[in-house]
């Protein structure tokens, strides 16, 4: 049997005992008494039963479970023997005799497969050679077939005490080779764990070093894109200086043509206002000279006239 399946059903009767402990229902838990010592687990080339593990439970401990339980047995060893249908006082003497003789035999079979059950389950062997005893008075079982149930009770138990002992030896084994392999599975867990852990650090500082990375690329995308946009910024304010200065030059070199035309036709009005002035002032000059000739003349006519004059006087005088 797979060691997960003897687990599991071993719990099972183990939960189903205690409730037939509990009902009273000695029959049930009869019949899971022999289940238990049916199956089994093969160990390293032993059997190791289901009823190790249903040792020394309460149920064991009631003399009634084991009244029940022992003569059940044998009513249905007993229904198996058609001579058991006949009526006792139809039978012939020496079928009385075969009868007893069977009744005899089927007890004291029962009887010593019951001794093992009973050790097997964990009873002290004092208390199965209390039942033992019990039970061969009350069924008028004879001393010598009493003292060998009771001899066969040391022989059980220390037969059922050996291949625990053997079972016992087994299993330490296998939990000192489980407790090694589970140590040694730790350790390689351990190890693995501390590979894993590494394996996530450097993902972890790669992972790292990658963002890094990304955050220097997008720094370095976003200096660029903030230079060309700046350049193209300063393209864009470039050509606009450029042309608000052409446009300033042109306006420029208009007001600068502007000037020097107006300034031209100003110095032409200029002379052209200076030629007629000094027309004017050479006719005034020319007046002037003709005036002043004029005036001198007249002058000279009147002094001479008057000294003439002046002179005639003289004469007369």
């Amino acid at each position: 049997m797979p060691q997960e399946a003897f687990e599991t059903i071993w719990r099972l009767m183990k939960v189903a005992l205690i409730r037939c402990d509990i009902s009273q229902d000695y029959s049930t838990a009869k019949s899971l008494m022999h289940m238990a010592s049916t199956y089994y687990r093969n160990i390293n080339g032993v059997n190791d039963y289901i009823q190790s593990r249903l040792r020394n439970m309460e149920l064991w401990e009631r003399p009634r479970y084991w009244d029940f339980a022992l003569y059940d047995a044998v009513s249905v060893e007993r229904n198996k023997q058609e001579s058991t249908a006949r009526d006792w006082l139809k039978m012939r003497p020496h079928e009385q005799t075969e009868h007893l003789a069977r009744e005899h035999s089927i007890f004291f079979g029962q009887l010593g497969s019951f001794i093992i059950l009973m050790i097997s389950f964990g009873m002290d062997r004092e208390d199965v050679r209390s039942f033992v005893s019990k039970q061969c008075v009350a069924n008028g079982i004879d001393p010598e077939d009493c003292t060998l149930l009771l001899r066969n009770v040391d022989d059980a138990a220390d037969n059922i005490a050996a291949h625990e002992q053997s079972v016992n030896q087994i299993l330490i084994t296998l939990a000192a080779d489980s407790a090694s392999k589970e140590a040694r599975d730790t350790e390689e867990l351990s190890e693995q764990n501390n590979r894993q852990d590494e394996l996530e650090r450097l993902q972890k500082m790669n992972r790292v070093l990658k963002n890094k990375e990304n955050a220097q690329k997008h720094i370095v995308d976003t200096s660029d894109m903030m230079k060309m946009v700046v350049d193209k910024k300063y393209s864009i304010e470039e050509a606009k200086i450029a042309a608000e200065f052409d446009h300033l030059r042109s306006m420029l070199e208009a007001k600068e043509a502007q000037i020097i035309n107006d300034t031209r036709n100003k110095k032409k009005e200029t002379l052209e206002r200076l030629s007629i002035d000094m027309n004017f002032m050479e006719q005034s000059r020319k007046q002037t000279q003709s005036q002043i000739s004029k005036s001198k003349n007249w002058s000279r006519r009147k002094t001479k006239k008057i000294l003439c004059s002046s002179r005639g006087v003289y004469t007369k005088r």
